[in-house]
């Protein structure tokens, strides 16, 4: 579903609208985000959290690129891509596939997180992933933990589709819900 409502239509609208050139506004991009995927929780199917300690800046940095880039790669095409307050997407397909706008999709919701000073609680089912949701939509306006986020999705473009049998091959770490 691609209506005005829907998940997909939302986290659009969040990027677009999103500062990422300052802290305020990564805190904002992680809030809204958070808060989309809680309003869809009848619509989750799978959820994964991977953490990582490091023991300096330097390795955060290197670790929050590979965990980055790593999830990047599965995404066939990047058309919202803003880093730093500057967009870098892809082009936009200019082709008409309005009548694809309606049909139905899975979809993935990649959040990549930089956090000093704090831990996320495990995701092992619906009740965890909504408490670590909830966690992540109000705990950022208020401390400097976050230093830095990007959210990918996928399928992006109204017409692209995502199959439940792609979903288990590209992101095998998955658990179900």
């Amino acid at each position: 579903d691609r209506s005005a409502s829907s998940l997909l239509t939302t986290l659009n609208r969040i990027a677009d609208e999103a500062d990422t050139d300052s802290p305020g506004g990564l805190s904002s991009l992680v809030s809204d985000t958070a808060l989309a995927l809680l309003r869809k929780e009848s619509d989750w199917i799978g959820a994964a959290l991977q953490t990582e300690g490091v023991s300096d800046m330097d390795e955060g940095e290197q670790k929050f690129g590979q965990f980055s880039m790593e999830e990047r790669a599965k995404i066939e095409r990047e058309t919202v891509n803003k880093i730093g307050g500057e967009d870098k997407s892809d082009a936009r397909g200019k082709e008409d596939k309005s009548e694809a706008g309606g049909a139905g999709t899975a979809a993935v919701v990649t959040m990549v997180l930089a956090l000093e000073g704090r831990e996320l609680e495990a995701v092992t089912d619906i009740k965890t992933l909504k408490n670590t949701l909830l966690s992540l939509g109000s705990d950022f306006f208020d401390n400097d933990s976050l230093l830095a986020a990007e959210i990918l999705w996928t399928p992006e473009e109204p017409w692209e589709r995502l199959s439940a049998a792609e979903v288990t091959i590209d992101y095998p770490k998955l658990l179900p819900l």
